[in-house]
């Protein structure tokens, strides 16, 4: 391949095509303002030196490994800033880098970290570990954060759980443990999870729906936290660790409906809330109000944004609610806070409508409530469900004939 006309590239894809030496050193030599480079589905046939002082960001999305042909590839980069490495399949490339600079990795695939040599990371703040297998403790974190002593942002996703975890940081912000999994013969005993990190500000935790981790956190400063133990009602027990820091701030959580009456006990100790998010899953149950929403926003008189989203499991008997009203009363209620109320998904019932509207009468300084059909989930790690994103039940004039009465001059009523 010619690459002496491409001397002002900057940005390269290479794709679906056999890679050796022999085309990485005229590539380097002749694109010498190179800064980002590509190698997507392409075949190794040797060991690799990539070298390159103006190359920024680097990613490799590998293709087919030949035989069972293991593949070093070095990295020789001083100002490489971030890089990206994924294998669908098991991989046989190992990484070495001297890239002082080198801020932000994300490495996915099925392998244990012993391809990756995690002391030049040095100056590394981000990381991102998807698929791991071995165990996490002594493959990975033992090495991670005593070698990597500037990490702030670490995500371990879908990875394998073969032993207890243990992490302890001075420098660590934001920790992030999504759907990660142990051995099927396994799922009997609880995982231990134990995190010390003084400055750890957000936390997020999606398990596997059979794992029970028994968490201990000690995090003073933590304000930020996403939990989701699965839709199975044993799994809220260990969610009490969390209620006993007090200074959360924004608390998102996914839950089922057989899950509500054990996590309201501990919602309700949240004093220092400012937003709250819950995504509520399930079969619709219509004895079951939602002034246990009520409760929790007494309980946390600091409360500014609250969202709620509700997935019903059968639709076709969770909205139909007619003309027929009779006005509950929550005497107790009433809030000097909240200005912003979500309701999105399932919210057609009366019991969401009720809800609604008791929000409407007794938070004082409510700016706008919001009604939308769109009903996908949050799962950790800044990904969504892939859930339709309507509501098919979804009613536009019953909303608002229940409520228009009932918002004044300084609320708009907003549905969509």
């Amino acid at each position: 391949m010619e690459f002496s006309g491409f001397k002002n590239l900057t940005t390269l894809v290479l794709q679906l095509l056999p890679v050796d030496q022999n085309i990485l050193q005229p590539l380097f030599f002749n694109c010498i303002y190179l800064q980002n480079l590509t190698l997507n589905q392409c075949t190794f046939r040797s060991d690799l030196t990539i070298t390159s002082p103006t190359l920024l960001h680097f990613n490799i999305n590998c293709g087919h490994v030949i035989g069972d042909m293991k593949t070093n590839i070095r990295i020789i980069a001083s100002n490489l800033l971030s890089m990206e490495y994924s294998s669908y399949f098991r991989p046989r490339h190992t990484l070495k880098f001297n890239s002082p600079m080198l801020s932000k990795f994300s490495y996915s695939c099925r392998s244990n970290s012993n391809l990756v040599d995690f002391s030049a990371f040095k100056n590394m703040t981000t990381i991102v570990l998807d698929r791991l297998l071995g165990c996490l403790q002594t493959d990975v974190i033992t090495h991670l954060f005593s070698k990597c002593l500037l990490l702030e942002h670490v995500t371990f996703n879908n990875c394998k759980f073969t032993c207890d975890l243990k992490i302890r940081s001075a420098t660590l912000l934001h920790l992030s443990i999504v759907d990660c999994y142990k051995n099927l013969c396994c799922y009997d005993f609880s995982d231990k999870l134990d995190i010390d990190a003084l400055n750890l500000s957000s936390f997020e935790y999606r398990s596997h729906t059979v794992m029970r981790p028994v968490i201990s956190l000690a995090a003073p400063k933590l304000f930020k936290v996403f939990w989701d133990a699965g839709f199975r009602k044993r799994n809220v027990s260990h969610f009490a660790k969390i209620a006993r820091l007090h200074l959360i701030q924004n608390l998102t959580m996914n839950m089922s409906f057989s899950q509500i009456p054990k996590l309201t006990k501990d919602l309700v100790r949240f004093q220092n809330l400012k937003q709250l998010k819950l995504f509520i899953v399930g079969a619709y149950n219509p004895k079951m109000d939602y002034f246990w929403i009520l409760d929790i926003a007494m309980a946390s008189q600091h409360l500014q944004k609250l969202s709620l989203t509700i997935r019903n499991g059968h639709t076709g008997r969770s909205h139909m609610v007619g003309s027929e009203r009779q006005r509950r009363e929550y005497a107790k209620f009433f809030h000097n806070e909240l200005k912003y109320v979500e309701l999105h998904g399932c919210v057609c019932s009366i019991n969401v409508i009720e809800l609604a509207s008791h929000l409407l009468r007794s938070a004082t300084l409510l700016k706008q409530i919001t009604f939308s059909s769109r009903r996908n989930f949050y799962r950790g790690a800044g990904r969504w469900s892939k859930d339709p994103d309507n509501c098919c039940w979804f009613q536009h004039d019953l909303i608002h004939q229940h409520l228009k009465h009932e918002v004044n001059q300084q609320c708009h009523l907003i549905i969509f």
